[in-house]
């Protein structure tokens, strides 16, 4: 239960912040701008905890949530990333989405065996300190798609839609 509130914590806190008023700030090295609202001492701690973390990461952005923290989106090779803080700077999850190839195998055997003539065709992670990776997977077939939550060794359909 706890996993489910988690996640969908982490999910809220990302489509308010596309929901929201939000001003943009330049990569956490350069800090000559400093846009964002809120505790000044909220968001160094947040950059301290991306750059301690996530080196190596160029394009960065930071978006303020209205009274409730800050989110970094960066890309790497294969992900787009979503870093969420609290108005603290404290750090909640990282969100990342990706293709089937970059998911763990032992998740993708799972998935694939339990729902065969099915393809995997996005993947959204959801990584936090209270408890291991959750996969958000989105599935299709011929006939219908899916969105399937792996935890652990559980795995449920959390939304199933037939094709017309």
């Amino acid at each position: 239960m706890k996993k489910l509130f988690l996640l969908a914590a982490c999910s809220c806190l990302l489509v308010s912040g596309f929901a929201q008023n939000v001003s943009f700030k330049t990569p956490p090295d350069v800090r000559s701008d400093r846009t964002l609202s809120g505790s000044s001492r909220s968001l160094d701690k947040a950059e301290r905890h991306f750059n301690n973390h996530y080196r190596g990461s160029t394009v960065v952005s930071w978006t303020t949530l209205a009274g409730t923290g800050f989110v970094c989106k960066f890309e790497d090779a294969d992900r787009v990333n979503h870093v969420h803080y609290d108005k603290h700077g404290n750090w909640i999850c990282t969100i990342s989405g990706y293709s089937a190839e970059v998911l763990p195998k032992q998740v993708r055997e799972m998935v694939q065996g339990c729902y065969e003539g099915y393809r995997i065709t996005y993947v959204n992670e959801v990584s936090s300190k209270a408890a291991e990776p959750v996969y958000i997977i989105n599935i299709e077939s011929f006939s219908s798609y899916k969105v399937i939550r792996v935890a652990g060794d559980e795995m449920d359909v959390r939304k199933e839609m037939e094709k017309e």
